[in-house]
């Protein structure tokens, strides 16, 4: 059993972001910061105010003078004015945007440059230009989200937690998968596990299938009331959330037989990949290092869908393998001591149609990388 965090951070832990942001600030010549966020445990919101969020809200960061933030629903600020670290909270009005450039406008009647970080929605961009229009508005969201990259030793006891729950939810469906249950109650095993300790669920995405007879190779996102069978086996990718912090592990089951040769051998090659790309994540590595270290996958004849490699609340890097990586990313990215990965090789047999994905949250550290988990890292024969 794990001690449950503080909800709210020290005084120093904000003290802290409140000066990288004011670094950011200052590094690209802003005159002010708006930061947008929308929906519960906003993680661009929550970061800078120390409230999880709720529906639209507005952090308003200025070169002089304290923060502001804004938002929506009325019924919101009481629960906002509690947990804001900002002092000034207030509604948003019946405009969002009219509101956020009077706020501006009252600060500073010459506002200038205006970074913007979070997806502003381009309505909204476009009214806050027209009300602005001497102002010149950047995207510094990037820039912005990096200031995240590297975990304060608070942040990572709230990641410890959160992987400690994402644990329990891998033994509870270890201890209630059984032939007959429905493949779209396995959700209800997961979440229970976690919310009697304070946690609530991030994704919980399962697929379950006849090992003889795989038809997808990757977790589903939605679940059909389809009963388990002796003989399914059921791939998983569980986050488990701790006030904005995430634990992640991906593992197989099987239903009341062991893993067929075929199963075992995909398994086995996906614990190796997984192995092999947690020895990558040491402070000094970069991206492409890591990148090239995520080879493995198609030197042992697989190919992947998901991504292979993310930080954690899919900050950078985002990396894949090297025939797979479409998308660009950073290549001179630079690890760093307490920065929090998740390595989830999802290897694919492209002529079986097998597929299953091994994995979990790990923190950079001087001496290699760290686990939050403590699940066992082994295929689980369930339901007898």
């Amino acid at each position: 059993m794990m001690v449950q965090p503080e909800v709210q951070f020290s005084d120093q832990e904000m003290e802290r972001r409140w000066r990288l942001v004011r670094g950011l600030m200052a590094a690209e010549e802003l005159d002010a910061l708006l930061i947008y966020g929308a929906g519960r445990y906003q993680a661009d919101i929550h970061w800078a105010t120390d409230w999880p969020g709720g529906r639209e809200a507005y952090a308003l960061f200025f070169r002089a003078g304290p923060p502001v933030l804004a938002l929506q629903f009325f019924n919101h600020l009481p629960t906002a004015r509690r947990l804001s670290r900002i002092q000034d909270v207030r509604w948003a009005g019946p405009r969002n945007p009219e509101t956020v450039a009077s706020i501006l406008l009252d600060r500073d009647p010459a506002v200038g440059r205006i970074g913007i970080a979070g997806s502003l929605p381009f309505e909204q961009y476009v009214e806050i230009q027209r009300r602005l229009p001497s102002a010149q508005l950047r995207g510094v969201g990037g820039t912005y989200r990096k200031l995240r990259l590297v975990k304060s030793q608070e942040e990572l006891v709230r990641f410890r937690y959160a992987g400690w729950l994402a644990d329990l939810s891998m033994e509870a469906l270890r201890e209630g998968l059984h032939p007959g249950l429905l493949q779209d109650r396995m959700p209800a095993l997961v979440e229970q596990s976690y919310l009697e300790h304070g946690g609530y669920s991030g994704i919980h995405y399962l697929a379950a299938m006849p090992m003889d007879g795989p038809y997808q190779a990757v977790p589903s996102q939605y679940l059909e009331p389809v009963p388990l069978a002796v003989g399914d086996v059921v791939i998983t990718e569980i986050t488990a959330c701790y006030q904005g912090y995430q634990g992640q592990i991906h593992r197989t089951y099987s239903i009341g037989r062991p893993p067929s040769a075929s199963w075992r051998r995909l398994h086995d090659a996906a614990v190796e990949a997984f192995t092999q790309i947690a020895h990558a994540l040491r402070p000094g590595r970069t991206a492409q290092d890591v990148l090239e270290a995520s080879g493995i996958v198609e030197r042992l004849g697989y190919t992947i869908i998901d991504d292979l490699v993310h930080g954690a609340d899919q900050l950078p890097p985002v990396l894949r393998t090297p025939r797979t990586q479409h998308q660009p990313y950073d290549r001179s990215l630079v690890l760093e001591e307490n920065m929090v990965l998740v390595v989830q090789p999802n290897l694919v047999d492209e002529r079986t149609g097998q597929g299953l994905q091994f994995g979990e949250t790990l923190i950079v550290a001087a001496e290699g990388a760290r686990s939050l988990h403590a699940f066992e890292r082994a295929w689980v024969q369930s339901g007898g």
